[in-house]
């Protein structure tokens, strides 16, 4: 693979990073992996996010995105290695000595993975706004290692602080799985996001430092409901709950692609299962896709009305999020 033809391709509507890298660096070997497929091979596109340690919600949906990436990779023939498992890589976006471990332990190892044609996938080190997305590191030849993610402007980027996350690829023969081993892992991965907690992180009080699934809504609508605004040409915060609802309706926007795409495959007696599962990611789209909308949500914003009514669509988003939830769960149950 030569590794300098990675490059992420950007597409309107798709903002799930990790998927993006790993398609890249399939395209570069000679592959293709579907977006939608991938997305529901690791859960996260049924995977709603809230984090402590970020008190506004912009980011929420770039964190704990690869709690399943490896077997879900592996099933599209891409063979990783992660360089510390995902928990630990949530735990060093707030560990003041990760720097220096960064330079003494996963460089080296980074630089030989490299100097084999691997590429190595990357959560956070980029730079500007694409700080918080997952990329493809391609080159370590000099003093700043480089590659390619999200929203940077140019294919290829250096980075400018450690990755907490990293995945050596180590092998990476691309081809579409079968479609009821799809379903069935899809199926796992979205039942554990949304109803089992894939990470069992707690903050210094011990309450959940990061939330999956229907009760992160919870805190996007305490955060709506609970925090002095100020005017939009002067707070920015309109921006960052414009942006959760955009990341969010990507995601069960994929979700319904992917079911409607493999409802065929699941078991006869199942399909109209899958049909209200459909139907329950296209309401949460209905009811979020005014929060997308720029214009709408500085508006909104700018009263206590306006964001009364944002919170009533996210609240009845977050009940459509349950329903889907109990719907996969008892789908998962019976695979």
């Amino acid at each position: 693979m030569d590794l300098n033809t990675i490059a992420i391709r950007e597409e309107a509507g798709r903002h799930e990073s990790l998927a993006l890298a790993l398609r890249a660096v399939a395209e570069a070997a000679g592959g293709e992996v579907d977006y939608d497929c991938l997305c529901a091979a690791m859960g996260v596109s049924f995977a709603a996010v809230s984090v402590r340690a970020e008190p506004a919600p912009g980011w929420w949906m770039t964190y704990g995105r690869d709690a399943f990436v490896e077997p879900a990779a592996a099933l599209f023939g891409i063979r990783l290695r992660n360089l510390q498992p995902p928990a630990v890589g949530l735990e060093m976006t707030q560990a003041v000595e990760f720097p220096q471990h960064f330079e003494a332990s996963y460089k080296p190892l980074i630089q030989r993975a490299l100097e084999n044609g691997q590429p190595v996938i990357a959560w956070q080190g980029w730079p500007g706004v694409s700080g918080m997305f997952w990329g493809v590191i391609t080159d370590a030849s000099g003093e700043a290692m480089s590659g390619t993610t999200m929203w940077a402007g140019s294919p290829h980027v250096q980075m400018v602080s450690p990755a907490v996350q990293c995945y050596v690829v180590e092998d990476c023969t691309p081809g579409l799985p079968p479609r009821d081993r799809l379903l069935a892992m899809a199926m796992r991965h979205a039942d554990a996001y949304m109803n089992r907690a894939p990470f069992q992180l707690t903050a210094e009080d011990g309450l959940p430092a990061m939330i999956t699934g229907p009760a992160a809504f919870d805190a996007w609508e305490t955060w709506l409901s609970e925090t002095e605004f100020g005017p939009p040409d002067q707070d920015a915060s309109w921006r960052e709950h414009r942006q959760h609802a955009e990341f969010i309706v990507s995601s069960f926007r994929s979700a319904a692609g992917f079911l409607q795409w493999i409802r065929s495959a699941a078991p006869r007696e199942r399909q109209d299962a899958v049909g209200a599962m459909i139907d329950a990611c296209h309401e949460i789209v209905t009811r979020l896709t005014p929060s997308t909308d720029e214009a709408g949500v500085r508006d909104a914003f700018t009263s206590a009305d306006g964001r009364q009514q944002l919170l009533a669509a996210v609240h009845v988003a977050e009940a459509c999020n349950r329903r889907l939830a109990l719907m996969i769960e008892e789908f998962a149950r019976e695979m």
